[in-house]
């Protein structure tokens, strides 16, 4: 199991397949669990074997699981997605993006006073 930081989120990922990922996102408390995530590595150019993977992977299962809060969920939600309020702690725990708004991923976690910069 390979783990990963986005913001304030957990991700533990492990290769079950090719380009196919099973884990799970921690928030504090709050856990998701996912399997048969889908990250399209041959596409981007990244070797499937690499740490860059995992780095693909985790802002995959993120933005899956931060897809659908309560803001923007309808009635009728695809299967695997997790529950509203498990979306909305994703989302609002994976606030480190780039300037072009991608998830910034660390392989290392950081303490909380190191985000002053």
């Amino acid at each position: 199991m390979v783990t990963r930081y986005i913001g304030d989120a957990v991700v533990k990922l492990q290769r079950t397949a090719r380009d196919v990922y099973r884990g799970s996102i921690r928030v504090g408390k709050i856990r998701w669990d996912f399997d048969g995530l889908c990250t399209p590595l041959r596409r981007l150019g990244i070797s499937y074997r690499s740490p860059a993977a995992y780095d693909r992977a985790a802002k995959d299962a993120v933005s899956f699981g931060s897809n659908y809060t309560t803001y923007n969920r309808g009635n009728e939600v695809p299967d695997g997605y997790p529950s509203a309020e498990i979306a909305e702690a994703i989302s609002d725990a994976a606030w480190d993006r780039d300037e072009r708004g991608d998830y910034i991923v660390r392989r290392k976690s950081i303490v909380p006073s190191d985000r002053s910069g």
